[in-house]
């Protein structure tokens, strides 16, 4: 029989993996068709290359000082929140209609959103991993939890690829 604590951990260890799973998944539901949506939207291959090139360096860039601001503020609960926050609505920017309309260049909407959007997902993903890292006994076992966001990923690119092959 186990114990009320190793059954408390146990909970924990499956939230923070659902965690993985369900980030990762919806993850993998938006980022392949971004450059699709992009188009649609009236962007050129030269605009939506610019897009795409920018948004790694951001990514690294607020990887880094993203958390060290958490860090200094020890504000890590609020700072995680608020940039998943920050990068749900400026990631829904893209999906919005007026950017469809044709009634003027959305570039600069869809790059000042996709900057934003990478930059703080970044901020999650080096604040979620912190924290699951700091939390654990066994920093061995942070791989175990991790994979569950490649599992989500991979989920999704299958039941994605079923949905659209219908």
């Amino acid at each position: 029989m186990k114990s009320n604590t190793m059954a408390t951990t146990e909970k924990q260890i499956w939230k923070v993996k659902s965690y993985y799973f369900l980030f990762f998944l919806s993850y993998a539901a938006i980022i392949p068709y971004l450059n699709l949506q992009f188009r649609q939207a009236g962007l050129s291959a030269a605009e939506i290359g610019l897009v795409a090139a920018c948004r790694p360096w951001v990514a690294a860039f607020a990887s880094y000082a993203g958390p060290s601001v958490a860090d200094r503020l020890s504000a890590h609960r609020v700072c995680f929140i608020g940039a998943f926050a920050v990068s749900v609505l400026a990631r829904a920017v893209v999906a919005l209609p007026v950017l469809h309309s044709g009634l003027f260049d959305p570039f600069w909407a869809i790059y000042a959103s996709m900057v934003v959007s990478d930059a703080m997902f970044s901020i999650c993903l080096v604040l979620a991993d912190a924290a699951v890292i700091s939390s654990l006994g066994d920093p061995l076992k942070y791989g175990q939890i991790r994979m569950w966001g490649s599992a989500g990923w991979g989920v999704m690119a299958l039941g994605g690829g079923w949905v659209i092959a219908r």
